[in-house]
């Protein structure tokens, strides 16, 4: 069964998006921000609070009026932010090189034995054994072959082949976790 299709930067963009949303690694360095930068402003009016030594209740009040106005809405929005410049890392970092057999036209072939990428430059196998775990979200699916790399297949830009039949036949080969 063969496959091909499209990859663009927004699909390398849809990839990290995944990846942000489902590594624990990246969960845990988000949240570790949001907690920075919500932290920031209040420990600065402390500082500022303590440094002129101020009256108690003043300073509990100025914690709380900054805490309200600008700690909170900086946790919440943090996540956006987050994502928004990893988004923008991906797309810079994919300008320095030349993406020739990343970005482009693929076919992937199912074989008994694993798959088969093809592009305009090269040829891979990947046997089933070295796949870490297939995801699939509405437009992609993501075939793992480590942490932080996978094939990605997008829905949207296929040229040939039915994309469910292909990935349903790609779970039913893969062996299960």
């Amino acid at each position: 069964m063969k496959l091909r299709y499209e990859i663009s930067i927004e699909d390398c963009v849809a990839f990290g998006h995944h990846l942000v949303r489902n590594s624990q690694t990246m969960r845990r360095a988000m949240r570790s921000g949001q907690m920075l930068w919500a932290a920031c402003p209040i420990g600065g009016v402390l500082f500022v609070i303590l440094y002129n030594k101020a009256p108690f209740y003043k300073a509990l009040v100025l914690i709380a009026l900054i805490g309200i106005i600008v700690s909170v809405p900086f946790y919440f929005l943090y996540p956006l932010y987050f994502r928004w410049q990893h988004e923008r890392y991906i797309r810079k970092i994919n300008k320095e090189g030349k993406n020739r057999g990343v970005l482009g036209e693929h076919e992937l072939s199912i074989e008994e034995d694993g798959i088969i990428e093809k592009t305009d430059v090269n040829e891979n196998k990947l046997l089933w054994e070295s796949v870490e775990h297939i995801a699939s979200t509405e437009n992609h699916t993501f075939i793992y072959i480590s942490p932080i790399m996978a094939h990605v297949i997008p829905r949207l830009s296929v040229i040939s082949g039915n994309y469910d039949d292909f990935v349903t036949e790609l779970k039913k080969r893969y062996p299960a976790e």
